[in-house]
């Protein structure tokens, strides 16, 4: 598994309309895509700085969307929120630790780290 880290710095006052761009026009153009595992969006409101993260069965389909012109545009449509360009990396996942139920306790899986050049 891999995932597409993006450092982010939002206006502060532009976190809501980050999320909302997020969670409307890019989720649903990202689960149709070949190898989509899942996203997360993570926002400190107090600055503004965050981080969204996209995982992928194979490092080739994130680089597919890349190619495509995909990524692009989607930053294109958050152009107005960001205080700073935001900063794309791609890793590959060496630990995994699903999500459980309150209570319940989980392994990780893999082992290491490691992150390939953009």
């Amino acid at each position: 598994m891999h995932a597409r880290h993006v450092t982010l710095r939002i206006k502060r006052d532009r976190i809501d309309d980050a999320v909302a761009i997020f969670q409307q026009l890019a989720l649903p153009e990202l689960r149709e895509q070949a190898g989509f595992r899942g996203a997360s969006m993570l926002v400190d409101p107090e600055s503004g700085h965050g981080a969204i993260i996209i995982l992928w069965d194979e490092a080739a389909d994130s680089r597919r969307l890349e190619a495509s012109g995909f990524y692009r545009r989607q930053i294109g449509r958050l152009t107005e929120v960001f205080s700073e360009p935001p900063q794309p990396e791609l890793f590959e996942v060496r630990v995994s630790v699903p999500a459980v139920a309150s209570g319940e306790h989980a392994e990780a899986s893999g082992s290491g780290s490691r992150r390939s050049a953009e």
